[in-house]
């Protein structure tokens, strides 16, 4: 699954999206970098601080994952996606990315960057930007571009 907005979780965090749009001279430039625990052992993936997997442990492997094929794989997809997106926007990958979600319908809490307060509310979704849609108690509906999930209830 993917927790919003930039883990993709396999039995712990696998890996990491960091994405960020710029102002250059010649038009906006928008920057992916893309972080995947490929070959940790169980043991190592330990040191993280975190609940962690790598792809090797996720899959029980045997045998290490070839670098290149990984990112010859993750390459592919990620170009395929990106021509959809521009072809069609954002809409036509909405869908899947959602489903992929976790802790859709779920009670969670977020701190929203450049501000101290903490949303609580229900997570419903992102809308046609990626931002996050969380129902509030009162029944308004945030909408966060920028934040982290502090807490799964």
């Amino acid at each position: 699954g993917i927790k919003w907005r930039n883990d993709v979780m396999v039995g712990g965090k696998t890996a990491g999206i960091f994405s960020e749009s710029l102002d250059h001279p010649k038009g906006n430039v928008f920057l992916i970098g893309i972080g995947i625990n490929i070959n940790q052992e169980e043991k190592d993936l330990l040191s993280i601080g975190q609940p962690a997997n790598s792809l090797k442990a996720a899959t029980s492997a045997e045998e290490e994952f070839d670098l290149n094929e990984v990112y010859d794989v993750v390459s592919r997809h990620l170009y395929f996606n990106l021509n959809i997106m521009n072809t069609f926007g954002f809409d036509r990958l909405k869908p899947e990315i959602e489903a992929q979600l976790t802790h859709i319908g779920e009670r969670i809490s977020v701190k929203e960057r450049g501000s101290d307060e903490i949303l609580t509310g229900k997570m419903l979704g992102i809308n046609a930007e990626g931002g996050l849609r969380l129902e509030m108690e009162d029944g308004r509906v945030a909408e966060i571009l920028e934040g982290r999930i502090l807490k799964e209830d």
